[in-house]
């Protein structure tokens, strides 16, 4: 362990002294605060700091992260070209921990300069908090839990009606795949619609009995409209009681517009101990409404601090530096510093694709079954090898002040490595929200596999490769 110590000090000493690695630290640092007063959003505080914290972050953590690819090949590809590691190894030194003492060393910069943008992001926030004078303006150190409604599964109703056509109707031959994906459309739609004179019931089974004491409730909602105009609607709340019927406990309006995320709060007292309540709206519009997918309605209760989420921030960004750091040392170890820079660098570029590549999965499965057999396994294997760099999608969660959990994480690494390996693993579930042990452990074990693997195959390559003398 001291040699693996002293080793990581060294490395990460001649990060500053050889390889510059303060100026990234300043870099990072100036890009940072230059995104976030040049980004603009639709003059309300709270989306105001919510996109410019999220592309500034996102973007400043995106050159750390190529940096450190670029600093782990230089570490490791110099260190072998230049023979000094053909000195450490006629000691001998055991290779596996010279390549985590250099794991180490590396990721020890990386945190720092994790450290040092969340203190720039802070320090830009405060800044524009001070001068922010609207009467929109809102306190920026609670998290909210994040409760989803329950809708019944698309997918699962699908197969029914699939199921019950075929029976109805056995002489009738169709494309059985893109009648269920018919299906799914038509059922979503009507989840979403809500026509002229109708209402829109969305129905909570959380059994959060914290809901009822938390001091502030209140939901996010947003739809879709022909006319620019705003709809005056009416929002209730009603207790599911043991009869399995609704009581409405609750009434208020509120106008608001179509394509933008509006807020309504609610008295916490109303809300039932059981959990089970649901939220109905009706509207005077004179055409018909389109609640959005996923954010159409949302509801969020105090429950947390802003340090609480930082603290699952720096946990989960830990878990991704430790897969790119052992990227970059792994192919130093394959290959010529030129060629481990220029393939780490599209490895990267393809990981920050990887949503594309997802996207692009769904629409060839929805398509022709001649595209299927080789593009499928194709897209999905370009997946699973970039999926362990992505970027994980919590800064959105931090910048709306949304506790982190696996439900707003966004990386599925679950989903990817069981369409690739007949899923060995499983991480995630899909519930509204998992403790902190639950929820961040997820992501860690997510991560904790790829860089396993990748830390296997690079001590591996590093102890077939001719060290021990010096030539």
């Amino acid at each position: 362990m001291k040699q693996i110590l002293t080793l990581a000090l060294l490395t990460f000493k001649l990060q500053f002294r050889q390889l510059g690695g303060h100026y990234i630290y300043i870099a990072s640092a100036v890009l940072l605060s230059f995104i976030f007063y040049v980004c603009r959003a639709d003059g309300n505080f709270l989306n105001e700091i919510e996109i410019r914290s999220n592309f500034s972050l996102y973007i400043s953590i995106s050159l750390l992260s190529l940096s450190l690819l670029w600093y782990s090949c230089l570490s490791m590809r110099g260190d072998i070209e230049a023979k000094r590691l053909h000195i450490l190894t006629s000691y001998p030194m055991n290779r596996f921990r010279i390549f985590a003492g250099k794991w180490m060393g590396l990721f020890i910069y990386a945190m720092l300069g994790f450290v040092i943008l969340l203190i720039t992001l802070s320090v830009n926030v405060a800044i524009f908090n001070a001068r922010w004078d609207g009467k929109d303006k809102a306190s920026l150190t609670d998290a909210f839990r994040h409760v989803k409604p329950y809708i019944p599964s698309a997918e699962q109703q699908a197969s029914t009606a699939l199921h019950e056509l075929k029976i109805k109707n056995p002489e009738i031959r169709f494309d059985e795949k893109l009648k269920l994906k018919e299906f799914e459309r038509m059922i979503l739609r009507r989840q979403q619609l809500v026509a002229k004179g109708t209402e829109r019931r969305w129905a909570f089974t959380t059994a959060e009995k914290a809901l009822k004491n938390s001091p502030q409730v209140f939901i996010r909602y947003r739809y879709y409209s022909g006319k620019k105009e705003g709809v005056l609607g009416t929002w209730s709340i009603a207790e599911k009681r043991g009869d399995g019927r609704y009581y409405n406990v609750f009434t208020t309006q509120a106008k608001a517009g179509p394509n933008k995320t509006w807020e309504l709060e609610f008295p916490p007292e109303i809300f039932p101990e059981s959990g089970n309540f649901s939220i109905t709206y009706k509207g005077d519009h004179s055409g018909d409404l389109i609640f959005y997918k996923d954010s159409g309605l949302n509801l969020f209760y105090k429950d947390s601090h802003v340090l609480n989420n930082l603290f699952l921030l720096a946990l989960v960004f830990a878990a991704h530096f430790a897969v790119v750091i052992s990227t970059g040392l792994t192919i130093a170890v394959a290959f010529t510093l030129s060629v481990a820079s220029f393939m780490s660098t599209v490895l990267y570029a393809m990981s920050m694709s990887s949503e594309f590549f997802r996207r692009a999965l769904a629409e060839i499965n929805d398509g022709s079954e001649k595209m299927i057999p080789f593009a499928d396994k194709l897209i999905q294997f370009g997946i699973f090898i970039t999926t362990g760099m992505e970027q994980p999608n919590v800064i959105s969660s931090l910048s709306r002040r949304v506790l982190i959990s696996s439900d707003n994480l966004g990386l599925n690494l679950t989903r990817d490595i069981g369409n690739t390996l007949a899923k060995p693993i499983s991480v995630f579930s899909e519930s509204a929200y998992l403790s902190v042990t639950t929820s961040s452990l997820g992501i860690v074990i997510g991560y904790t596999f790829y860089f396993i693997l990748l830390t296997m195959l690079g001590v591996f390559l590093l102890k077939r490769k001719e060290l021990d003398r010096i030539h």
